[in-house]
């Protein structure tokens, strides 16, 4: 990438707290599967993220260029899924999994191509809905607090914090 150019994945990602909201659409407007909208804390709009297909994701910035896809390549559903997350020309850059359960804790692993990096998130039962952040030599980087609220006309909004406590130098 160029000196002046930003990675728009960081772009979208870098604030602590974004929102994902289901937006209003008319009645009679025909379903081309479930959008939600991307928002900043302050309600900036960020971008859009759309299922086109079952367990197939793609988050589109405002342009509505395509900034990274998601998709389910195997396993059915929730069980033991592996998502490859792609970039905007198709090019795989890393994978999402789930290698197992154990003692109440759900552990994804977020694998960046070419065995650069590997993130791992694990909530726990009894924790609710936060999770652990670690970087692949299991120093914990920061937590990620998920909650839902549902709004009288019914939308669905999934307010999503990270706290990085975790000392960068």
């Amino acid at each position: 990438m160029g000196g002046d150019e930003t990675d728009p994945v960081l772009e979208l990602f870098a604030r602590g707290t974004v929102f994902l909201t289901e937006p209003r659409r008319p009645i009679l407007r025909p379903w081309h599967g479930p959008r939600m909208h991307l928002l900043a804390a302050d309600g900036t709009l960020l971008g859009r993220l759309h299922e086109p297909v079952a367990f197939g994701y793609v988050l589109r910035d405002l342009a509505d260029r395509p900034v990274l896809s998601v998709d389910l390549v195997s396993g059915r559903g929730l069980a033991r899924p592996r998502f490859q997350v792609s970039d905007p020309g198709g090019a795989p850059i890393g994978e999402v999994r789930s290698p197992h359960r154990h003692s109440h804790t759900r552990l994804l692993e977020i694998r960046i191509a070419g065995g650069t990096g590997t993130l791992r998130v694990t909530r726990s039962a009894l924790m609710g809905r936060t999770w652990s952040v670690r970087d692949r030599h299991d120093a914990e980087t920061g937590r990620l607090t998920v909650s839902t609220a549902r709004a009288f006309d019914g939308l669905q909004q999934y307010r999503v914090e990270l706290d990085g406590h975790a000392d960068r130098e």
